[in-house]
Order: C-alpha cells, then sequence, then structure tokens
C-alpha cells in the first residue's frame, strides 16, 4: 500500500512539474524550479486537506489556495 501510494504521489508531483515546464516555454508561468515547486505544492495540499478535513474549516483551503496563487506567478 505504501509503496502505491508513493508511486501515486511521485506521478502526480512528475504531471505538475511537467505544466510548470509546458507553462513556461508557454509563457503562463515564470517558475525557476518546476519539480521543486510541483514538490511544495502536492505537500501543501496533501496537508491542507488533511487539516480542513480534521479542523472542518475550509479557511485551510483558503490560505492554500493564495499561497499556490502567489508561488506560480
Amino acid at each position: 500500500m505504501q509503496y502505491i501510494m508513493a508511486s501515486g504521489s511521485e506521478n502526480m508531483i512528475q504531471c505538475m512539474a511537467k505544466l510548470f515546464v509546458e507553462g513556461n516555454s508557454e509563457g503562463d508561468f515564470s517558475v525557476e524550479d518546476p519539480e521543486s515547486l510541483a514538490r511544495i505544492l502536492y505537500s501543501l495540499w496533501l496537508g491542507s486537506t488533511l487539516m480542513a478535513a480534521m479542523q472542518r474549516d475550509r479557511k485551510v483551503l483558503d490560505n492554500a489556495m493564495q499561497t499556490t496563487l502567489q508561488l506560480i506567478k
């Protein structure tokens, strides 16, 4: 189970990194390290969804979105 979850997470991170690379080339993003940002955002959202569920508070997700928008500018 751990291997499958880790593999799925890594696949998602690589897809996000590819999106940032493509977005950089098309002028949509200006991301210096696409893979690093993908890992950061994946971790941010993974933790935020867990915290939002535990606290039953959507503000956690709103904060994650604000942070995401700041990081991808």
